[in-house]
């Protein structure tokens, strides 16, 4: 055989392992660098460890594939343990997708000790098998034991669906049909929804190759469906991982990643379509010309040395054929004791495939591995079946004759390909001389792509690799050494036709991936990477107002016009900040112009409202008092000159006001006392000009803010003088409360009372008091009518407690 073989198989087999070791090492290296800059590895192992493993799975049967078939058979068994290591680690990557995990602690435990028997009972399946291959037996693992993989690769895809659920938010498990049913939709309001729903869709795909592994190995599927299916659900699998990993996961990669992984993954795609369409072709023009041809016939006979000689006869159909064999795994008596190669047989196995097996039951699986450990002899060594439409003359026949016993395989097809008939015999002797004859062979036997083991490609006989050895060519005038068989395999003629094409191409593929990656990565990091980061740093000197340097434009491509747009609106807007920043200074002069002007009509209400509290009243009060004088002075004299008196003190009164207006009507004593102590002075001072008695009530006192203080001052002072001027009565009541940022003064008398509705023109008190209150945030609450009396309330909040004015209030 040739030392290597490509075919359609092994080219895509070479495909995953360059993929999968692509990605690998991308996360390898990852890895490195975050720890070398002491940042956190948990986004990146699983990945890591996942594709790993599956590059290590994909390499062993990429070497499987290529190499000669008795080192394969060493080497196939270890492709399952690196296939469950990663199936392993995806079920544990899905669990902890976004970091939280979705089992307990515990039940993380019991997951990982699970996964870890799994890979441990793999481990020793392959220990197994590697021990039954040293005795020269083939083991292939029952169908059985394949449930446990599928199951395995059922897990990941329920945790992916749990976590697609948590992102989606309360209502996950209603959401999450419709954000299925339309992968295309975008899922910005939930964070990792989308990741949680790409690795979703890729971790089906695994199961799909699980079952269709299970279908291949029960013979639900055919091998050339199952491989073919598995082939591009593999290749699907890695790309679909790539795609997810980098796009959608935190540990997020740039855009030279993200685009040279695409573009390995469709090239890799391109090459492997291409493979199975070429593959056709060359199986359509194989031709074999030394392969066994209808007519032809061969005789070993016993030679004096104990070994066999081995010429061509003529081909002489014995018939007819009447007995059938009972079951395959049943032997055979012989009517005599048959010498082969050293050793004397009573009985043997007959199969369907074209194989004798002398002291045990042959099967094709043995014979991949240096043509099996026990005695047999390969007639057509084939997966053969009878015609779909069985005749009395068609299948597998023994008959024992006089002097020999004669084995007919009659009209039989290839499993799979019923074009392809056979008709052969094995004729035994007494004396061990063996005849193989040859009938009906197709001209041009069709080679399988998928299995070649299949076709008819093996005639000759072994002793079995625990009892001699076999030589290969030619058989037709060979002598062989004692305890030596021979076999005429014709399956190097196969593999070199298929060398010969897919050779070429798996070069091309190792040579062509590295250089595709490099050649790709420096015209990105040329023609996209470059101008994206020129671009984005001009976007973040835009940003931060430096627009006088403008984004260089490498290429008149897409990037190049994005770059001339964003040019083009940094010189807009410096224009635009230029004739702002002139419109600003003239609004600026405008506002100070204005403000000025504000503040000087203020200043006139402020006044205005002084006069009003303060001068107006006392110079009212004493207007009326000077009206009485002349009254008195000729009534009662003593009562005038109490009355005068009384004119003199209003208006000593109004003159202190006016300083007081003068030094801007609020001293710094008024402002640093508790405003109880300014309450009861108010009242006092109404005791001394007017005659009122006011009874003063603090509940709790406080010195409230410098504004707040004033402008209650004001209130009280202005409904006292109110009272007693107005409300006919000389007795009044003033309350005051302050706690917590509040502060409510409440004045009360039970005189005339009046309409609130009906304030005759020119009084403006109320009007003033409300104004005072409405500045501080406060509110003014007034309660009267005719004869009812009057009460005023004034209340105001801090900031901390309302909407007024900022300061404490205690």
């Amino acid at each position: 055989m040739p030392s290597l073989y490509w075919g359609p198989l092994a080219i895509n087999a070479l495909l995953f392992s360059l993929l999968g070791t692509v990605i690998a090492a991308y996360f390898g290296v990852r890895v490195i660098v975050a720890r070398r800059q002491g940042t956190p590895t948990d986004g990146l192992m699983p990945p890591l460890w996942i594709f790993a493993m599956a590059a290590l799975c994909a390499v062993l049967v990429t070497l499987s594939h290529v190499l000669d078939r008795d080192v394969a058979a060493w080497i196939l068994p270890w492709a399952a343990p690196s296939g469950s290591a990663a199936m392993a680690a995806s079920i544990l990557f899905a669990e902890r997708l976004f970091g939280e995990g979705i089992l307990s602690r515990r039940g993380r435990k019991v997951l990982a000790l699970a996964l870890a028997l799994f890979v441990a009972g793999e481990v020793a399946i392959a220990v197994a098998r590697t021990i039954y291959l040293s005795q020269g037996t083939v083991y292939f693992r029952d169908a059985w034991l394949r449930t446990a993989f599928v199951t395995g690769f059922v897990v990941a895809p329920a945790f992916c669906l749990v976590n697609l659920r948590r992102a989606l938010g309360p209502d996950g498990w209603r959401r999450v049909g419709p954000v299925l049913l339309n992968p295309f939709r975008p899922l910005t309001d939930c964070p990792g929804a989308s990741a949680a729903r790409g690795i979703f869709y890729f971790s089906l795909m695994p199961v799909a190759l699980a079952l269709v592994l299970l279908a291949r190995s029960t013979g639900i599927l055919g091998w050339s469906v199952a491989e073919t299916i598995l082939s591009w659900l593999v290749l699907l699998v890695f790309s679909g991982f790539v795609w997810t990993f980098l796009s959608y996961l935190p540990e997020r990669s740039g855009t030279t990643t993200k685009i040279a992984a695409m573009v390995l993954v469709a090239f890799l795609m391109i090459v492997s379509a291409l493979s199975w369409l070429v593959a056709p072709a060359i199986l359509d023009g194989f031709r074999d010309r030394g392969a066994p041809y209808a007519g032809q016939a061969y005789r070993l006979a016993p030679a004096a040395d104990g070994g066999y000689d081995i010429t061509t006869i003529e081909a002489q159909r014995v018939v007819p054929l009447l007995h059938r064999p009972g079951p395959e795994t049943e032997p055979v008596a012989l009517p005599f004791e048959l010498p082969f190669l050293g050793q004397r047989h009573r009985s043997l196995y007959v199969r369907d495939t074209g194989l004798v097996g002398l002291g045990a039951f042959p099967r094709l699986e043995d014979i991949q591995y240096r043509y099996g450990p026990e005695a047999a002899i390969f007639v057509l060594a084939a997966r053969l079946t009878p015609p779909r439409a069985p005749s009395a003359d068609s299948g597998v026949f023994v008959d024992a004759l006089p002097g020999r016993v004669v084995i007919s395989w009659a009209h039989m097809t290839i499993e799979g390909a019923p074009d392809q008939r056979y008709d052969a015999q094995l004729t035994l002797y007494p004396d061990g001389t063996l005849d193989i004859a040859f009938f009906e062979i197709p001209l041009h036997p069709r080679a399988n792509l998928y299995r070649p083991d299949d076709v008819a490609m093996l005639v000759g006989l072994t002793p079995g690799s625990r009892h001699g050895t076999v030589l290969e060519g030619a058989l037709a005038g060979r002598h062989l050494p004692p305890g030596t068989g021979a076999v005429d395999d014709r399956r190097p003629a196969f593999y070199k036709a298929m060398n010969a094409a897919f050779g070429p191409m798996a070069a091309f593929l190792l040579l062509a991936v590295p250089g595709l990656l490099v050649l790709f990565s420096l015209l990105v990091q040329l023609s996209v990477q470059r101008p994206l980061a020129a671009l984005a740093m001009g976007v973040e000197r835009f940003r931060k107002g430096h627009l006088g340097t403008p984004i260089p434009v490498y290429a008149q491509d897409e990037i190049g016009a994005l770059a001339r747009a964003f040019n083009e609106v940094a010189a807009e807007r410096e224009r635009l900040l230029q004739s702002l920043e002139a419109e600003v200074e003239r609004r600026s002069a405008e506002a100070v112009e204005l403000s000025a002007r504000n503040a000087r009509l203020e200043e006139r209400a402020d006044l205005g409202r002084e006069l009003h509290d303060a001068v107006s009243q006392s110079l009212f009060a004493a207007s009326l008092i000077a009206d009485s004088l002349p009254r008195l002075q000729q009534n009662d004299p003593a009562k005038a000159a109490e009355a005068g008196r009384q004119v003199a003190a209003l208006n000593r009164a109004a003159l202190a006001e006016t300083r007081n207006l003068l030094m801007h009507l609020r001293s710094q004593e008024m402002l640093s006392q508790p405003f109880g102590t300014l309450l009861r002075g108010v009242a006092e001072e109404m005791a001394r000009s007017y005659g009122l008695e006011v009874t003063v009530s603090v509940d709790s006192d406080a010195q409230l803010p410098g504004e707040v203080q004033y402008a209650f001052f004001r209130v009280a002072h202005a409904a006292l003088t109110n009272a007693a001027r107005h409300a006919g009565t000389d007795r009044a009541e003033a309350s005051f409360d302050a706690v917590d940022g509040q502060a409510m003064l409440t004045v009360t008398d039970a005189g005339a009372g009046f309409d609130p509705d009906a304030v005759p023109p020119g009084h403006f008190g109320l009007a003033i008091m409300r104004e005072r209150l409405d500045k501080l945030g406060g509110m003014l609450e007034v309660e009267t009518a005719p004869g009812r009396g009057c009460r005023i309330t004034a209340i105001w909040f801090s900031d901390d407690n309302g909407d007024g004015d900022s300061g404490d209030a205690g």
